[in-house]
């Protein structure tokens, strides 16, 4: 359990050179949501978090908070990734370049997060409920990403507007992933099945 999944090992899953970091790297900031979108299941734990109402967030890529402590009562350390939710601008995936007490420093320069705070200003009168939560992502997802970024990158454009294929006794079909339009192929993310969170509405 862990980081999502960085253009090294991308590359090392394929079979890759440098030679499509460029495109790879244009498509892993999108992937922690879309995944999470489309199972669920966003990996939260419950040792690692702080939730309330007091929080300034920064375009200085900061997070401050007034009431808990982010070390001691949140338990988070740097190089940790977070998921925030509930407030207006800033719900994304971060990853903590530094933490202490009161201050968590966003990683400008992460691969696969949101490198971009807003400036936010929450305060307990507000009756906002922001929490912060540690996110390990398990080990198990990383060629299934590596594959879904494969097919982004080569096979995308072609299959555009195609829910199924038949070449003599070979079929396939094409997933909608959970009516979000995503349209990856079955083999190719069916090894997401095993994370998925039912919805209850």
């Amino acid at each position: 359990m862990g980081r999502f999944i960085m253009l090294s090992e991308v590359n090392t899953i394929l079979g890759f050179t440098a030679t499509h970091d460029t495109a790879i790297l244009n498509w892993l900031p999108y992937m922690p949501g879309r995944v999470c979108a489309i199972i669920n299941n966003y990996f939260m734990t419950g040792q690692a978090v702080v939730s309330g109402g007091d929080f300034t967030f920064t375009a200085a890529a900061s997070i401050r908070t007034a009431e808990d402590s982010f070390v001691d009562d949140g338990n988070f350390a740097a190089g940790d990734d977070i998921f925030i939710r509930g407030t207006l601008r800033n719900d994304h995936f971060f990853i903590l370049s530094a933490v202490t007490t009161v201050l968590m420093t966003i990683n400008v320069n992460a691969e696969y997060a949101e490198t971009t705070v807003i400036d936010e200003n929450i305060e307990t009168e507000d009756l906002w409920n922001v929490r912060i939560n540690l996110v390990m992502f398990p080990r198990e997802l990383k060629p299934i990403v590596a594959n879904m970024i494969r097919y982004d990158i080569f096979d995308r454009s072609s299959k555009k507007g195609v829910q199924a294929e038949k070449i003599g006794n070979y079929s396939i079909s094409y997933m909608k992933a959970a009516g979000l339009g995503y349209n990856y192929p079955d083999d190719v993310v069916g090894g997401l099945d095993q994370f998925t969170i039912p919805a209850v509405y």
